[in-house]
Parts: C-alpha cells; structure tokens; sequence
C-alpha cells in the first residue's frame, strides 16, 4: 500500500486487544500455524485457495472507515490471491501509483491472520489483523475481527465481497 504507517500499540489500549493477541499470536510465527492440525489448515488454505477482484470507488472506503484521503489513493481494481499461506494484494487503476502488498496467513477455523511481509517492494514484518472468512456463491467477504495496527489494506480488504476471478 501506499504511505503505509507503522504505529505502535501499547499494552493499555484495552482487554479485549490483548485477549486477542494473547489466542491468535501462538498461531502464528512467520505464517506457520502452530496450535492448529495441519490438515485442517492444508484444507481451509484450500477453500480460500485463488484469485479474487473487487473494484473499490473513494465512497466505498469512506463508508468501511478510510479517511477522505485515504481513500482517494486506494480506489481502483484489486486482486487478492491466495496461495498456500502466502497472500498477494494488487491494485489496478490507482489515481497516481498502483499497490503491491504480500505476506504470509495463518488460519485458525473461520478465522485468518495476515502478516505484511512487503508493501511496494519495501520490507515489513507487520501483523494487520484477525479476519473472519466465508466463501459462498463464488464470493469471499472478509470481516475484521480484532487489528493489530491500522493501515488502509484492512479497509480494502473488508470494504465489499470480493468475487472469484480464479
């Protein structure tokens, strides 16, 4: 994403953060599910498995939280794909500059983590968040359970469905 901000969280923002981070953060060490049977994770990696597009206009982002701002930079075409337990993030059709996020997922149920291992090219190693997942008549919506830091990719990412493509 573009101008992506790393804000640091301190521990007194609330319990029900830290009960959060307290369930999800064993699942995950760089991706790798750690409390959860690797076939069952092999099989939801599968479920998700794929391409999926969603065209978001500056209204969209506004109304799912984005600032003004914000959400002028991130109209456009998206694609989500999803491969194993890696992620990529694309937009097409940006107002100035097109975006490229990847990292890596850890599943848990109906429940995903996203890990932000590169934005544009440029290192991270940022945990994003807790989604929930449901994938129904050729459409993936995605729900924000609990952010580890706020960035625009969880607006892009919870904005609309997303609709199969591959």
């Amino acid at each position: 994403m573009k101008n992506v901000a790393i804000v640091e969280r301190s521990n007194d923002i609330g319990s029900t953060w830290m009960n959060h981070r307290a369930w999800f953060l064993p699942l995950v060490a760089a991706g790798a599910i750690l409390a959860s049977p690797a076939a069952a994770s092999a099989r939801i990696a599968g479920a998700l498995a794929g391409s999926y597009r969603v065209t978001l206009a500056s209204v969209d982002l506004v109304q799912a939280g984005a600032s003004a701002a914000g959400a002028a930079d991130d109209s456009g075409t998206w694609t989500l794909t999803f491969a194993g337990r890696r992620w990529a993030l694309r937009q097409e059709h940006a107002p100035d500059q097109n975006a490229l996020d990847r990292g890596v997922v850890a599943f848990a149920g109906n429940r995903v983590g996203f890990t932000l291992l590169t934005s544009d090219g440029a290192p991270h190693r940022v945990f994003l968040g807790t989604f929930s997942w449901k994938v129904s008549g050729g459409t993936l919506r995605l729900g924000l359970l609990a952010d580890q830091f706020p960035t625009n990719v969880l607006t892009v990412l919870t904005a609309r469905l997303w609709k199969r493509v591959r």
